[in-house]
């Protein structure tokens, strides 16, 4: 098996990072949630999902002190850009989460939220459904 950049050629089931952010200091529904998803991969990235909950739980007080919008989520990360480049996949769970947090507690859609046009129109769309064994296979379809 050929390596390159210590990273092996194929690819290996793993556990995807699900986080759940609560409003706290964010203005706006009370308990508002929002959802977030990043893929650690020890072979991509060298992420592990124990290596991602240490990400979050090092960083959770800091981001609810000083995330309360977009802007200063943009802002977090202009700051931290070295942190997040070795921390990709739990930097992008917990970016998700807090987007989908700042829209729901703005009452707007994650366009908006990023200054972006709205959609529209129809769309085409592709999704990843793995080569697991047939029992899992059918299962994501459930």
């Amino acid at each position: 098996m050929e390596r390159r950049n210590g990273a092996a050629p194929e690819r290996a089931p793993a556990p995807a990072l699900r986080l759940a952010a609560v409003a706290g200091s964010l203005a706006g529904v009370a308990g508002a949630v929002g959802y977030g998803e990043g893929c650690p991969r020890r072979y991509v990235s060298g992420e592990t999902p124990a290596s991602c909950l240490a990400f979050v739980r090092q960083h959770a007080d800091d981001l609810a002190a000083n995330v309360t919008d977009a802007a200063s989520l943009n802002a977090w990360g202009q700051t931290h850009r070295r942190l997040i480049d070795r921390n990709p996949a739990a930097f992008c769970a917990l970016e998700i989460a807090l987007l989908d947090l700042i829209g729901k507690s703005e009452g707007r859609p994650l366009e908006a939220v990023l200054d972006l046009p709205p959609l529209s129109g129809e769309f085409r769309y592709s999704a990843v459904l793995g080569d697991a064994p047939a029992v899992l296979f059918r299962a994501q379809f459930q």
